[in-house]
C-alpha cells in the first residue's frame, strides 16, 4: 500500500499492472512478518509441531508396515510328524500343503536328516548309536506367502490337525495379531491427527492473519473509500498467510529430521543387543516438499478465509455507515 497504485473496484487489470501489484503485495507481506518478527517465528514454530505429528505418525505407520513385510518373508509354521510315520503318507501331507494357495513353499526333512542334524549340533554320535529306534520326528517347514490373512492360516492349520500323523504344529500368530493391530492403530491416528492438526494450521492461519488486518484497520479503510478493490486489499494478507504455511512447513519438515537423527542411535543400539538390523525409513525430498507444500496450501486456505470474511465485513461495514 504506501502509497502504491492500486486497481479500483471493478477495473480490469492488465498484465503488467498485475505482476507489479502482486510483486508490491508479496514485498508488504515479508516487510510486515519481518516487522513482527517474535510473532512470525511463533506462527511457524505452532504450525510446525502440528504439520510434524501427523507426519511423523505416517512414518511411524510405513515403518511398521515395511517390518511387517520384512517379517512376513520368514512367516511360516513346522509340522512335527508322530514318530515312526510311513514315508508315503508323509509325501502325502507334504503334496496337500503344497497345494494351498497362501503357502510359498515346503521343505520337509525326514527322521533321518533331523537325526543327521541332531548329531552334527550337539556332537552325541555314539549316544544316538545305542538307540535302537530314532526318536525324532519328520516335519515339514512351510513358508506363508505375503499379504496372507490370519484367518487363511489358521484355515489350513485346522485342516492339518485332522491327519493322524500330525503330532504338532509350531506356529504363533500372537506377534502377527499384534503387529497388525498396532498397524490399524497407528493408521487410524495419523488420519485422525492430521484432520485435527490440519484444522489446527488453517485455525492459526486465520487467526494471525485476522491480527495483522486489525492492525491496518484504518489503512484498509481509507484505500476502500478511495475504491480498492477487494482482491487488492486481501491479496496482501493472502500472501502472508502463504509464507505462514510455508515456513511452518519448512519448521515441520526440520522437527521431524531432528527426531529421527535424535531416535536413530538409540533404535541402532536396542536392535542390535537382539541380534538384529533395522533401517528406518525417514523422509525424502519428495515427501519433505509435499509436507512444505501441504503447509503452504493449509496457510493460504486459512488467510483465503479470514480476508474475505474481514474484508467482506468492512465493506457492509462502511455501506451501513
Amino acid at each position: 500500500m504506501n502509497g502504491q497504485t492500486f486497481v479500483r473496484q471493478g477495473e480490469p487489470e492488465s498484465r503488467g499492472s498485475n505482476l507489479r501489484i502482486r510483486a508490491h503485495s508479496l514485498l508488504e507481506s515479508v516487510q510486515h512478518l519481518s516487522r513482527h518478527a517474535l510473532v512470525t517465528l511463533f506462527v511457524w514454530l505452532l504450525i510446525g509441531v502440528a504439520l510434524s505429528l501427523p507426519v511423523g505418525f505416517w512414518l511411524v505407520q510405513h515403518n511398521i508396515h515395511l517390518l511387517a513385510e520384512q517379517l512376513h518373508d520368514d512367516t511360516g509354521f513346522t509340522v512335527y510328524f508322530v514318530p515312526a510315520s510311513s514315508t508315503q503318507t508323509i509325501e502325502e501331507v507334504q503334496k496337500y500343503v503344497a497345494q494351498s494357495n497362501v503357502v510359498q513353499s515346503v521343505e520337509l526333512t525326514s527322521a533321518k536328516q533331523a537325526m543327521a542334524e541332531f548329531q552334527l549340533v550337539t556332537g552325541y554320535d555314539q549316544e544316538m548309536v545305542a538307540l535302537e529306534d530314532n526318536p525324532l520326528p519328520a516335519s515339514l517347514s512351510v513358508v506363508i506367502q505375503q499379504d496372507t490373512t490370519t484367518t487363511e492360516v489358521e484355515s489350513l492349520l485346522d485342516s492339518l490337525r485332522t491327519y493322524a500323523i500330525v503330532d504338532s504344529i509350531d506356529f504363533d500368530t500372537e506377534w502377527i495379531r499384534n503387529l497388525n493391530a498396532i498397524h490399524q492403530v497407528v493408521s487410524t491416528l495419523m488420519w485422525i491427527v492430521g484432520a485435527l492438526f490440519g484444522f489446527g494450521v488453517v485455525f492459526v492461519t486465520f487467526a494471525s492473519v485476522r491480527i495483522a488486518i486489525e492492525s491496518r484497520f484504518r489503512e484498509l479503510r481509507v484505500l476502500s473509500l478511495l475504491g480498492a478493490s477487494d482482491r487488492y486489499l486481501r491479496r496482501p494478507f493472502i500472501y502472508c498467510g502463504i509464507l505462514y504455511g510455508f515456513g511452518g512447513g519448512v519448521v515441520a519438515t526440520a522437527i521431524v529430521f531432528g527426531a529421527l537423527f535424535a531416535i536413530k542411535d538409540p533404535l541402532n543400539q536396542l536392535v542390535q543387543s537382539f541380534g538384529g538390523t533395522i533401517h528406518i525409513v525417514s523422509l525424502d525430498y519428495f515427501s519433505a516438499s509435499v509436507e512444505i507444500v501441504i503447509g503452504t496450501f493449509l496457510g493460504y486456505v486459512g488467510a483465503l478465509f479470514v480476508s474475505i470474511w474481514e474484508i467482506q465485513k468492512r465493506r457492509t461495514f462502511e455501506s451501513i455507515h
